[in-house]
């Protein structure tokens, strides 16, 4: 029973020290929300006030929405840093992480739009290089949909000089041994998904612009878009400071099965666990790396893309409204049918094996994200609007 005690009273404190301590020697600011909200979306506000009451919320964030067109919500609180006591303002930017692997599937199917690639071209007809160690037979699909299978890259790539150079990072990628045969399944390419999509695009687009360039002359500017694929040196004073990243593993086991599923899987040694360990480092480090203006400026549209949520929310509104607005064509109806088919089922050979089926993505043939496969079977749809509109929340 001392035993027991003893144990007890150690975890107790270190369950103090560890959680609430930090939190009673915090200094308590007042809580900073902004913004409008149309008639009969107060409630929105409320809850995003209620994020910052709670704690749930420490740093600063913005919500936007977007309802046939008009925006009905616009919403910002907390800090843009919270060491200085800046406020977070209504031009305040962010990173988007993942959400900026939509804007590179929307500048490839503008590509498909306008005749000068096909889903079902292979990749080795622009990028002969590519063709290594049996990546022969990838489709510009399969690149976009997380089938190449080269989700994780062997090369240090922590050196910024390395990631902004274009001929290297090409050589880089085309020498990479495939992890999976490719073609065969999907895993997540978290980061290296950018460098394939960004080369293959230069290598397609007629004026050999980058995915950011393209995406700033074709979407940003004739959209009013304030998102930034490569951010302007100019714009770095409006980037919110990230903060210390906690785990959200939480929000996505919430069950007994989930978590032997996942002791299960390391055990057995899966291939999946294998590579989600070998990125944690890289991973883990990354976001903080992205308060440094060396790695902000860099375009990667796998992971780098900075603006704020308005201009996210714009623009999946003109998606959802079959890709035109206010008489301009973003893109055709019948292209974004084809760009949003889903292509992939099962396991993620990434993150599904590894979280236990927890998390496990599903892509479009142009490289959407819409869902998890569970979502996906019981509330399979058809219609742009509700495929594209998922895509936003992979970011978070």
């Amino acid at each position: 029973m001392t035993i027991l005690r003893s144990a007890v009273l150690v975890l107790g404190t270190a369950l103090f020290v560890q959680l609430l301590l930090p939190r009673l020697l915090q200094t308590q600011h007042p809580v900073h929300v902004a913004g409008s909200v149309v008639q009969g979306c107060e409630n929105v506000k409320n809850k995003f006030s209620k994020n910052f009451e709670s704690g749930q919320e420490e740093f600063g964030e913005a919500f936007a929405v977007y309802y046939k067109g008009k925006p009905i919500v616009d919403l910002w609180g907390g800090w843009a840093d919270k060491e200085s006591l800046h406020r977070w303002q209504e031009d305040t930017m962010s990173v988007f992480w993942s959400t900026t692997k939509g804007s590179a599937a929307l500048c490839v199917a503008m590509l498909v739009d306008r005749g000068l690639v096909r889903y079902d071209d292979l990749v080795t007809k622009f990028w002969p290089e590519f063709g290594q160690h049996g990546k022969g037979n990838v489709t510009v699909s399969m690149l976009m949909s997380h089938k190449a299978g080269i989700p994780l890259i062997d090369e240090d790539l922590s050196d910024p000089a390395i990631l902004s150079n274009r001929e290297k990072m090409a050589e880089i990628i085309a020498a990479q041994k495939p992890t999976f045969p490719p073609g065969t399944r999907h895993g997540y390419h978290a980061l290296s998904h950018g460098w394939l999509a960004n080369e293959l695009f230069q290598r397609i687009e007629p004026r050999q612009r980058t995915i950011g360039e393209f995406f700033k002359d074709e979407v940003a500017k004739k959209f009013d878009i304030d998102f930034h694929i490569g951010l302007p040196e100019a714009l770095d004073y409006r980037v919110a400071r990230l903060g210390e990243p906690r785990s959200k593993m939480a929000d996505y086991i919430k069950d007994v099965k989930t978590v032997f599923r996942i002791l299960f899987n390391m055990a057995e040694s899966k291939p999946g666990i294998r590579l989600v360990a070998a990125q944690q480092p890289a991973l883990l480090k990354f976001p903080l790396l992205m308060n440094n203006w060396d790695y902000k400026h860099i375009e990667n549209p796998a992971a780098s893309g900075i603006g704020t949520a308005r201009a996210q929310a714009k623009l999946y509104s003109i998606l959802a409204g079959g890709g035109s607005y206010n008489g301009m064509t973003l893109i055709s109806p019948k292209t974004l049918k084809l760009a949003t088919e889903q292509v992939t089922s099962g396991d993620d050979f990434v993150l599904g094996i590894f979280y236990g089926g927890a998390i496990n993505p599903q892509y479009t043939r142009g490289g959407f994200y819409i869902g998890e496969e569970e979502i996906v079977m019981k509330k399979r749809t058809t219609t742009n609007e509700n495929i594209l509109r998922i895509h936003s929340l992979i970011g978070k």
